[in-house]
């Protein structure tokens, strides 16, 4: 029909197949003039492609095969808190930059403060980063045995950033208690 493909797609005879070609590619993607992540596989029957059905909006006759996360090492210099426009605030990883799969990683979320806990995260921390889906930074684990004893613990705040109100705990979400401040509306 005259669509352009993918001069790498396969038919495979079955899984052994695919695992073969995924082991393929995660060793030899360095060789490709594009970047991949992983390799999707999908069923080559249209009834039967139907017949498997959807849950939610993913097709079950389509099935996407990761590969392992590029990682490095870097150290965590601090935390700041960032507000977002309901007034969530969200700790971020200041980083030593570190060169991930090609990108210089400065910053990662760590989603809340139970992000940092279950880590056991604390400040002058070595940890190992990745890139989750080969795009977003994130801390995998912290290198406790290179702790020096500098490490500081980190809190999070009791005023708000952008207004010095209350800071309340929801569950385990840290927010502004002004419903109304500046940053909020601004973004409106």
């Amino acid at each position: 029909m005259g669509f352009k493909t993918n001069p790498h797609n396969k038919i495979a005879e079955g899984l052994e197949e695919v695992f073969e070609l995924w082991r393929h590619w995660e060793k030899h993607k360095e060789t490709l003039s594009y970047e991949i992540d992983g390799l999707v596989t999908i069923v080559n029957n249209n009834e039967a492609f139907l017949t498997a059905g959807v849950v939610g909006k993913a097709p079950r006759a389509a099935i996407a095969y990761k590969f392992s996360p590029k990682e490095a090492t870097t150290t965590v210099e601090n935390i700041s808190v960032q507000v977002g426009r309901t007034g969530t605030l969200t700790p971020v990883a200041q980083l030593t930059p570190v060169k991930v799969g090609g990108v210089t990683i400065r910053h990662a979320t760590l989603h809340n403060f139970d992000e940092i806990k279950r880590l056991g995260l604390k400040i002058g921390d070595t940890v190992i980063v990745s890139r989750a889906g080969d795009v977003i930074p994130k801390i995998i684990k912290v290198l406790t045995e290179m702790r020096t004893g500098s490490e500081k613990a980190f809190h999070m705040p009791k005023k708000c950033p952008m207004d010095d109100s209350p800071v309340i705990v929801e569950g385990a979400y840290y927010r502004c208690s002004n419903r109304v401040w500046r940053a909020r509306t601004a973004r409106a």
